[in-house]
């Protein structure tokens, strides 16, 4: 009698084991982080110094007949534009990376 007490006591422990255990589909879900915004790349900003560069080589392919002053201006952006356009690249008009 006494190992069948001994034998069920063991028995109810191990099944206690068991059931404490999560399942699939009872375990709780992970928590969900808000969606990540994806970061913007830095914005190129250029130099006086880069823009004159630019427009002296503008002007090398007759693509802008203004002074070389470092300042935007119109007749820079449509040089810009220009040159984007004869190498296949989105016309912005701006000084970028790409560009």
């Amino acid at each position: 009698m006494k190992s069948l007490f001994a034998a069920l006591f063991v028995l109810t422990i191990f099944s206690f084991g068991a059931f404490a255990q999560p399942s699939a589909a009872t375990a709780p879900a992970p928590e969900s982080k808000a969606p990540e915004k994806a970061k913007k790349p830095a914005v190129f900003r250029p130099t006086k110094n880069q823009i004159l560069e630019v427009q002296n080589l503008l002007k090398a392919k007759k693509l802008y007949a203004g002074e070389a002053s470092g300042k935007y201006n119109d007749e820079t952006r449509a040089g810009i534009k220009s040159f984007q356009k004869d190498n296949g690249l989105k016309e912005t008009g701006t000084l970028n990376r790409a560009t």
